[in-house]
């Protein structure tokens, strides 16, 4: 089978201090025809002094436009049939990427694989299998895709722990948990087309709404095993956005993608009506905790039913101090 080559997108900002160990790993594992794409976010640290340090790597400095911009500058930029995504703090695992870059080659029609990843603390040991954490879907990936088989079997002598290959659509499923960590996706970009794009607009989750029309062109593979290493470190991270611009978000980018899908919404309106009522829920009771009752009232008239305190709140103004202990009560029993 052809040996495809892969470019490696590294999107940074502020982070010279970090991203020589994610560079590191990246070119341990890329051979002569791979390329590594360092987009710049406009830093102001001396990133580019540590970037000219490591021979071969392709610098490239933007103006200051956030995480999804610079992927897609890097995808612009990039030169190989396949792509895939590194952040700046973070690392590959050694041969996770020729085993992935194996499977591809020998699987033309998938759009894009993805698998699991570890999580490196402060202080603590590696947390391995975070995608658990990261989703908070805790069923078996017999469940969310189909049963796995062997890489081997696939792919001969592609991974020395063969791990499990789950190949189907993720489509439908990605659209209530986000399954998809950038720094351990390779993408087909024929296949992928134009939905290779990260919106520019989103102050969070950029990623996930990119992955969802990745998903929606066809087949991806999950892959059982960790293959990056996410580090927690005290600079800010795209994750850490609060509660009420996530619940918006994630409410944005389930219109734009599932919610645009008039085949989709053919077979799964009550499905996708349930996901969007269950974040207006999230919203709702964030506004109701910070005294911003009319605006709660407002995304709560747009759930049908929901929980006593929801239809409650729905048409009757609560005091905020009564409100407030009833969700603390209603916390402690469930942590009980």
């Amino acid at each position: 089978m052809p040996r495809q080559s892969v470019s490696i997108v590294v999107p940074t900002y502020n982070r010279a201090h970090l991203i020589g160990r994610a560079l590191r790993s990246a070119l341990g594992q890329c051979g002569r025809d791979d390329e590594i794409i360092v987009v710049d976010d406009a830093s102001s640290d001396g990133t580019e002094g540590v970037v000219a340090g490591f021979p071969g790597v392709r610098y490239e400095r933007i103006g200051h436009g956030g995480a999804g911009r610079a992927r897609n500058t890097g995808i612009a930029l990039a030169r190989h049939p396949l792509v895939g995504f590194l952040d700046s703090d973070d690392e590959f695992v050694p041969g996770t990427l020729e085993c992935k870059r194996a499977l591809m080659s020998a699987r033309p029609d998938l759009v894009f694989c993805f698998s699991n990843f570890s999580g490196q603390p402060a202080d603590g040991p590696l947390e391995s299998g975070c995608l658990f954490y990261w989703s908070r879907d805790t069923r078996d990936w017999a469940d969310i895709l189909v049963p796995g088989t062997p890489l081997s079997r696939l792919v001969p002598h592609a991974c020395a722990s063969d791990p499990l290959v789950h190949i189907g659509s993720i489509y439908r499923a990605e659209m209530a948990h986000s399954y998809i960590a950038a720094n351990t996706v390779i993408v087909n970009r024929a296949l992928a087309g134009d939905a290779l794009r990260f919106p520019e607009d989103l102050p969070t989750y950029e990623d996930w709404e990119c992955f969802g029309r990745v998903a929606r062109r066809g087949p991806c593979a999950y892959v059982a095993f960790d293959s990056a290493i996410q580090h927690s470190h005290g600079g800010p991270r795209l994750t850490d956005a609060a509660t009420e611009i996530q619940v918006r978000t994630r409410l944005t980018l389930l219109e734009r993608v599932w919610g645009g899908d008039a085949d989709f919404l053919a077979a799964h309106a009550s499905e996708y009506g349930r996901v969007c009522a269950e974040q207006r829920l999230v919203g709702a009771k964030v506004l109701l905790l910070a005294g911003r009752q009319a605006e709660a009232r407002a995304w709560l008239r747009e759930v049908p039913g929901g929980p006593v305190w929801a239809r409650l709140a729905r048409h009757v103004p609560i005091p905020d101090l009564a409100l407030k202990a009833w969700i603390a009560a209603r916390r402690r029993a469930r942590r009980d």
